[in-house]
């Protein structure tokens, strides 16, 4: 399903693109945040649930249209944004702008867990691992929500030696954590059993957060 701004003339990939575009407009003078406010939906999800009735608020013709690949449309519609939205003489992507990162700096998603996020200079992304199903939908809902980027530590030159060190004298060892001020080597994940470390190791790991020796090991500035 495509949209059709019969004023300007574009013609957006899906709803979120064309919900983008039409977002310059501050809230309080927009008929779907005005409609919000009285059922209390978010504008993103009514949007979603319902096309038709965003596009007419917005002024948009709805083209109706068959997609063979449901993840490319989501691609496009990322590509989109970020052609719509991107300012003139702009050096970085409009869309990592919008995520709060750089250009190659690599983050994980809040609840996409074990996919590795990369934008691209050219606005495009990549994943690890690669064409991971479902990451340009969990990329594009964080365009709406940029709080949900988890950047991955950027770990220092010692970190990388330590975690070969752990690696060679345990190849079973799996990965580091760290929870209540306590660095965690974690060796059997099944059990949960773990090994307590010094504490001043791993400095870029911060709490809450815990990593795979080989992403340490790969993962120096």
């Amino acid at each position: 399903m495509k949209f059709h701004n019969p004023e300007t003339g574009e013609v957006f990939e899906d709803m979120t693109a064309a919900r983008f575009a039409f977002c310059r407009m501050k809230c309080k003078s927009c008929p779907i945040s005005c409609l919000q406010n009285e059922d209390e939906t978010r504008c993103d999800i009514f949007c979603c649930d319902h096309p038709h009735e965003a596009a007419r608020l917005m002024g948009y013709e709805v083209v109706e249209e068959h997609t063979p690949t449901h993840e490319k449309t989501h691609v496009d519609a990322i590509e989109n944004a970020r052609v719509q939205s991107e300012e003139a003489n702009m050096d970085k992507p409009r869309i990592c702008e919008i995520l709060g990162i750089e250009p190659g700096e690599s983050f994980y998603i809040q609840g996409f867990d074990g996919v590795l996020f990369w934008i691209m200079d050219d606005g495009t992304f990549t994943t690890q691992p690669n064409n991971a199903p479902g990451s340009a939908s969990a990329l594009l809902r964080t365009l709406d929500h940029p709080d949900r980027i988890i950047r991955k530590p950027r770990f220092t030159e010692q970190d990388v030696e330590d975690a070969k060190k752990i690696k060679h004298l345990l190849p079973n060892a799996i990965g580091i954590g760290r929870q209540a001020g306590i660095i965690m080597l974690y060796v059997n994940r099944s059990d949960g059993s773990f090994t307590a470390l010094k504490q001043d190791l791993f400095p870029s790991i911060q709490p809450g957060q815990e990593y795979t020796l080989d992403e340490i090991i790969g993962g120096a500035e």
